[in-house]
């Protein structure tokens, strides 16, 4: 499984050390169980826009000296080739061409979203009973199957139900931080409509870790899932701002991590090493074991041993 998440910056995980308890229930899974997890520290997104970031990490540039990401395939066609089944779960627009295009190639594939572009109520939780379809009926052949959320994107306040705002009027360290700061107070709602939002994805997050785990157990059947987030989002970090962000490092820093329904050797991964998404195309192959000789490349690779850390980018 791959989820793929929208604008969340790890600076607003309590996972990552942030003081409110954003991560909370995933938070106790990786503390119940990290032989399970493999948590990345520092990884970031090399564009700070959804179709750029993912056009980058999901397509291979066979011609790397001109940057030409569209001339590859995409890491699905590469799973298809490799003989796994494919299934596309979304809470994004079917309206933007691109993801449409994308899972058109797919066996199957569900959008929710019928809003008008990112400003729908539809959340993300909704996705759970697609899901459970979905596992119920996975058999046989290797399935891969991409989750698409709108995690954090604005508006952030309609990223979770209206009754489950956590930090909606919240006065609190983090509050108090911005509010000495200089910062608005639509600048402080925003981030703690962000926050709560941060929330309800770490709700859904653990839900489907949940469904995963039953029916590992079930079927005896291995299951490995690698989430991660396109980009990330400046909510009152470094300017009185919530937007995506060109030019502050917020607009980049991105949590990753994977679960593993079988215990694993972190030994094998450097979590603190510096990881750029644009190095997943080799890492997704890893991933999913179809290590293709002429797209694959193990320095990219971040659960290879042969791993390579770029200069650490300036912002």
């Amino acid at each position: 499984m791959i989820i793929i998440r929208e604008s969340s910056n790890l600076d607003n995980w309590s996972l990552y050390g942030y003081t409110r308890d954003t991560t909370e229930p995933p938070d106790k899974l990786v503390a119940a169980a990290p032989q399970n997890f493999q948590v990345l520290n520092v990884a970031y997104s090399t564009e700070p826009f959804t179709i750029q970031s993912l056009t980058k990490l999901l397509i291979f540039a066979v011609d790397q000296d001109e940057q030409h990401f569209v001339k590859g395939p995409d890491i699905f066609q590469v799973a298809q080739r490799y003989g796994f089944k494919t299934t596309w779960l979304s809470n994004q627009p079917k309206g933007e061409g691109w993801f449409a295009a994308i899972a058109d190639t797919f066996d199957h594939q569900t959008f929710i979203n019928n809003g008008n572009w990112r400003d729908s109520s539809s959340t993300d939780i909704e996705l759970l009973p697609h899901l459970k379809k979905t596992l119920d009926a996975t058999q046989g052949s290797p399935h891969l199957i991409v989750i698409h959320i709108l995690g954090q994107h604005f508006f952030y306040e309609q990223r979770c139900p209206s009754e489950q705002l956590r930090y909606e009027g919240a006065i609190d360290f983090v509050s108090e931080t911005l509010k000495n700061k200089g910062r608005s107070a639509r600048t402080i709602n925003a981030r703690n409509a962000y926050d709560s939002a941060v929330y309800c994805g770490a709700t859904f997050l653990t839900q489907v870790i949940n469904q995963l785990t039953q029916l590992a157990k079930q079927s005896d059947t291995p299951i490995d899932l690698i989430y991660f987030s396109d980009h990330g989002q400046e909510v009152g970090h470094n300017d009185d701002i919530s937007s995506h962000s060109a030019i502050f490092e917020s607009g980049y820093k991105i949590p990753l991590f994977t679960w593993h329904s079988l215990p694993i050797d972190s030994a094998t991964v450097t979590l603190d090493a510096y990881f750029e998404l644009d190095q997943l195309p080799s890492t997704l192959m890893g991933f999913l074991n179809t290590k293709t000789p002429r797209l694959y490349n193990s320095t990219d690779d971040l659960l290879s041993g042969a791993f390579v850390e770029r200069p650490v980018r300036q912002y």
